[in-house]
């Protein structure tokens, strides 16, 4: 049995495996000096360690000490009552620059950190999953009862990530991008040992984390992540629709240098800009630009293309009030007066363009 301290009380819980047999485990309660119930941690807890903080997770308690000391000596006065105030002025850039640095470290470690936590968390479920027999439903139903319905999402998450081989170690990449990567691997059908390796691989991406003197980047290495996930879904959507694009790497790449997420919206962007017989890397080039020769061609087009959705959820109106009509006295009659005035003049337009032609 696991040793509890002994400000820990002890809880029994009994569930069952997949086959009925009963199982009781022991469970830390409510600690009284802090709360170690998920989803139940003090704002005094939290609040203890703040005021406390002095900059240990920087790397830098004279620094942030420092910091504090500029702060507290200038931010009340004009430029008029300094002295030196070009030296003043240097000074703050300098302690901003410096603590800026050391805290986008901090953010990153702290990802890492909190990154492997998660999977091993996840690695935990999925072995009590594996002791219980129990899969599908059967499986959410006991999270649900044993550990609440709100965590389950992210609890799936974390289980997917515990599953891929060799994980571990690239926790530094952080959940989210971690979990990209992973879809990716599905998308292109990986399987290794170390699936995430031969992602990175494929799209020339170093990972050498343990190697002291490469200068690598943790934006070198999240934006070559991103850009090999960005590619994959566009590969995906091009075999969905057995359309090839020709899209530019090199485009997509910059794109993402500067901070252009490539969702499923900008991917089907492109094949509407392809379907009109232009230039998908024209249009790319116009984006890295900020030129955006296509944005008002691209409106014009999804305003007409959403016809079809609208007609739809007006048919599944209609249905649902047939099987409740109840709910039929809430509709406004001046809203289906201005339908029917809608439809007659989008019929009048299609009419005389027909005629025109």
């Amino acid at each position: 049995m696991t040793h509890l301290k002994k400000h820990e009380q002890e809880t029994l819980v009994e569930t069952k495996t997949a086959n009925g047999k009963p199982v009781k485990a022991v469970l830390p309660e409510k600690s009284t000096a802090v709360s170690l119930i998920p989803g139940k941690i003090r704002l005094a807890d939290v609040n203890s360690a703040c005021s406390k903080y002095n900059g240990q997770f920087i790397d830098g308690t004279d620094l942030e000490l420092e910091v504090i000391s500029y702060i507290e000596e200038f931010q009340t006065k004009e430029a008029h009552e300094i002295e030196n105030l070009a030296v003043v002025i240097s000074r703050g850039r300098a302690l901003y620059q410096t603590h800026r640095a050391k805290s986008e470290r901090s953010e990153n470690i702290i990802d890492g950190v909190e990154t492997k936590g998660k999977i091993l968390q996840g690695k935990l479920l999925i072995i009590e999953k594996t002791l219980l027999g129990k899969e599908g439903k059967q499986w959410v139903d006991h999270y649900t009862q044993t550990y609440g319905q709100k965590s389950l999402r992210s609890a799936q998450d974390y289980m997917a990530l515990g599953r891929i081989p060799n994980i571990i170690k690239y926790s530094p990449i952080g959940k989210e991008r971690l979990m990209e990567a992973w879809r990716a691997t599905k998308i292109l059908e990986i399987e290794s040992d170390d699936p995430i390796a031969t992602l990175l691989t494929q799209h020339d991406i170093p990972f050498n984390p343990e190697d002291s003197q490469s200068e690598q980047t943790m934006t070198d290495l999240k934006l070559g992540i991103a850009y090999a996930v960005a590619v994959t879904k566009i590969k995906k959507a091009e075999l969905k629709k057995e359309i090839e694009l020709g899209v530019d790497p090199g485009l997509v790449k910059r794109l993402i240098s500067d901070g252009e997420t490539i969702s499923n919206c900008f991917i089907n962007d492109l094949f509407i800009i392809n379907r009109e017989g232009l230039d998908v890397n024209r249009h790319l080039e116009g984006l890295c630009s900020n030129e955006g020769n296509d944005d008002e061609m691209l409106s014009q087009i999804k305003r007409v293309e959403r016809l079809p959705r609208l007609v739809a959820n007006l048919k599944d109106a209609v249905e649902y009030l047939r099987q409740h009509s109840d709910l039929v006295a809430r509709v406004e009659r001046g809203d289906i007066s201005d339908l029917e005035t809608c439809v007659v003049a989008l019929k009048r337009l299609i009419e005389n363009e027909s005629s025109t032609e």
